[in-house]
C-alpha cells in the first residue's frame, strides 16, 4: 500500500501571501486553481470593460477583476472566492479599496466565465453560495456556447443568446450591452471557439 500524501491546510492569510495566490480560491482549507482558457480570459476582459464603462458613465459603485478575493460566506468564513468579475454598490467602496486583504462585503453582481474544465456541479454550488450570501445578480457566461445564464435570488433564471441584450435589470440600472459584444469573433467573422 502506498503512503497517503496529505495536502497541507492553507489559511486565507497564507493564501494572500502566495506569489500566485490570485490564481486560486480557497475551499475547505485547500487551494483550488481557477480554470482558465484564452477564450474565457477574453470574455472576462470584455465583461470587465463593459462594467467599468458603466461605472464611469454612472459614477456609482466599483467594478473588480478576478484577482480580488472575497470572504463573504458566513457559514464558511475561511473560504475565499474569486469571481471573474464583480460589481459593488456601497458607500464604503473608497474605504474598502484602501484596505488590504479580501473584501468581506457581498458584491451586488458576480460574473463567472466558464472554461471547458469547469464542472457543472461546482458551478451550480458557486451560484447557490453567491445567492445565499446575498449577491443580487449572478451572470454565468459560457463562451463555448455563446450564452449567458442570469440567476436571481428568487430562483428565476434567464438564458440569453448572442442575439440578445444583457441588461443590468434593477441591480445595475441602465446597464445594457449586446450579448454578442462579449464574445470574440475573428476578422473573418468566424467565432472564437
Amino acid at each position: 500500500m502506498s503512503p497517503r500524501v496529505l495536502e497541507p491546510m492553507v489559511t486565507p492569510e497564507e493564501l494572500a501571501l502566495l506569489p500566485d495566490g490570485d490564481a486560486f480560491e480557497l475551499v475547505d482549507g485547500k487551494l483550488v486553481e481557477k480554470n482558465v482558457s484564452a477564450l474565457s480570459s477574453l470574455v472576462e476582459i470584455r465583461v470587465s470593460v463593459a462594467l467599468e464603462l458603466y461605472r464611469e458613465r454612472t459614477g456609482r459603485g466599483c467594478c473588480f477583476p478576478c484577482s480580488l478575493g472575497y470572504q463573504i460566506l458566513p457559514w464558511d468564513p475561511e473560504r475565499v472566492v474569486r469571481p471573474d468579475a464583480s460589481y459593488l454598490f456601497d458607500e464604503r467602496v473608497p474605504e474598502m479599496v484602501r484596505t488590504e486583504g479580501y473584501l468581506r462585503v457581498t458584491p451586488d453582481l458576480v460574473v463567472e466565465v466558464l472554461s471547458k474544465n469547469d464542472l457543472i456541479y461546482a458551478v451550480d454550488a458557486k451560484i447557490e453560495d453567491y445567492l445565499r450570501a446575498g449577491v443580487k445578480l449572478v451572470w454565468i457566461i459560457n463562451p463555448q456556447k455563446r450564452t449567458i445564464m442570469i440567476h436571481r435570488p428568487d430562483g428565476t433564471t434567464t438564458k440569453l443568446r448572442e442575439a440578445d441584450r444583457l441588461e443590468g435589470e434593477d441591480v445595475l440600472e441602465g446597464f445594457s450591452v449586446p450579448a454578442a459584444t462579449l464574445f470574440p469573433t475573428y476578422p473573418s467573422g468566424e467565432h472564437a471557439v
